[in-house]
C-alpha cells in the first residue's frame, strides 16, 4: 500500500521520514547525552538487534552474555551461539570466522581470520594501481610507521619496506635487494 506520514513513528522529530525516526539536536544535551537507540538486557539473556528479510536470510548483532559478553555479528540463525561471523571481546580482540579470537594469540595478534580449509585477508585498493598493508608503533600515543608490504599493479611487483624505505622487491619469481627490477633469482645491488 501507499505510505502515509501517520505509518511513521518520530520520537525528537513531527515528520519522521522512515518508519522509526530518532532525531537529537545535539545542542540539546539535558534530554539524552548521544542520540540512538538504546538495547538493555538487564536479565541473563542477550541484548541484540535483529535484521530480517522474511524467508530469506536473518542478520543478528548484539552482545553474547553467555559468552563472556562478546560483541557478536551472526547469519541465517536465532541466537548469538549458533554461529559467528564476527566476534569482538571484551579485550579488544576481533575474530572473524571465530567466537574466540584469543584462543589463537600469537604475541598478543589482535585480529585472527579463521577459516575451515581456508582463510585470508585480502587487500584491495580503489586503484588499480598499489595496496598493501602497513606497520606502526603507537605504544607513544602516536602511531609511528614502521613499515610495509605493498604490490604495484602497474609494475607488477611486490615491495617489503621499513620505514619510509623499501627493503626489498619481488617480482616474477625473482629477488631484488636494492633493485626494483631484479634479473636473476637473487640481484643484490650494493655492498653485501
Amino acid at each position: 500500500g501507499e505510505a502515509h506520514i501517520s505509518d511513521r513513528i518520530g520520537i525528537g522529530t513531527t515528520s519522521p521520514t522512515a518508519p522509526l525516526h530518532i532525531f537529537q539536536d545535539n545542542a540539546n544535551t539535558a534530554i539524552a547525552p548521544t542520540a540512538g537507540i538504546l538495547i538493555e538486557q538487564d536479565g541473563t539473556g542477550d541484548a541484540v538487534l535483529q535484521f530480517l528479510l522474511t524467508g530469506t536470510k536473518r542478520w543478528i548483532a548484539g552482545i553474547d552474555n553467555s559468552d563472556s559478553d562478546k560483541f557478536k555479528i551472526v547469519h541465517g540463525v536465532s541466537d548469538l551461539n549458533d554461529a559467528s561471523v564476527f566476534t569482538i571481546d571484551t579485550d579488544s580482540n576481533v575474530g572473524i570466522g571465530t567466537t574466540s579470537p584469543s584462543d589463537y594469540d600469537v604475541s598478543n595478534n589482535n585480529l585472527v581470520v579463521y577459516g575451515s580449509g581456508h582463510s585470508g585477508i585480502t587487500i584491495a585498493s580503489g586503484t588499480s594501481n598499489t595496496g598493501g598493508l602497513m606497520f606502526a608503533d603507537g605504544t607513544s600515543g602516536v602511531e609511528t610507521y614502521r613499515g610495509y608490504i605493498s604490490y604495484n599493479h602497474s609494475s607488477d611487483h611486490l615491495t617489503l619496506g621499513a620505514s619510509s624505505s623499501p627493503i626489498a622487491y619481488f617480482k616474477s619469481g625473482k629477488v631484488g635487494i636494492g633493485t626494483s627490477s631484479p634479473e636473476v633469482a637473487l640481484d643484490v645491488v650494493g655492498d653485501v
